[in-house]
């Protein structure tokens, strides 16, 4: 049933009847990208750089400046002051869950690094998350989560967001 409805579509030439309709969405999927579930929770970025194809319950989000590193990007949006951002926009699924609609994505107030203090920052926050990729120990990886956390409140200017007062 879905073959046949599959072969009728107006295809690029060269692809096969079960192939993407659209070929310049396989140029996306090769790139490096951060998926989380629409339903998300803290810290519940992940990095996908095979690229996987996601359901409709996942968003995906690709950087769409070169100079955004994804390790930064990474980094920023598992921050407890992102989190907050999160929590006070989206609507609640329960304890530490918020649903992370398209448009409150597009809207999350992601900082490009526009001077030389803002790209250390940047740079010292993609380092970190690399490091964290490598830390086998949990206390590192909170330690390294906590430093994080703390870039990305003196990127912004803000306070330390902490995680247990909200």
């Amino acid at each position: 049933m879905h073959k046949s409805r599959l072969r009728r579509r107006r295809l690029c030439s060269g692809q096969l009847w079960y192939a993407l309709r659209k070929v310049n969405v396989a140029i996306h999927l090769a790139k490096p990208k951060l998926i989380t579930p629409i339903i998300c929770s803290p810290e519940g970025f992940l990095l996908d750089g095979k690229g996987v194809l996601c359901h409709q319950g996942i968003l995906t989000i690709t950087p769409q400046c070169s100079d955004l590193d994804i390790h930064y990007l990474l980094g920023l949006l598992n921050s407890d002051s992102l989190w907050r951002y999160i929590s006070l926009r989206a609507a609640s699924m329960g304890k530490d869950r918020r649903v992370l609609r398209l448009q409150l994505a597009k809207a999350l107030p992601v900082l490009v690094p526009e001077n030389r203090k803002q790209r250390s920052l940047a740079l010292a926050i993609a380092r970190s998350v690399l490091s964290m990729q490598k830390a086998r120990a949990p206390k590192k990886a909170l330690a390294i989560t906590s430093r994080i956390n703390g870039l990305v409140d003196e990127l912004y200017g803000v306070d330390a967001v902490c995680p247990r007062c909200h």
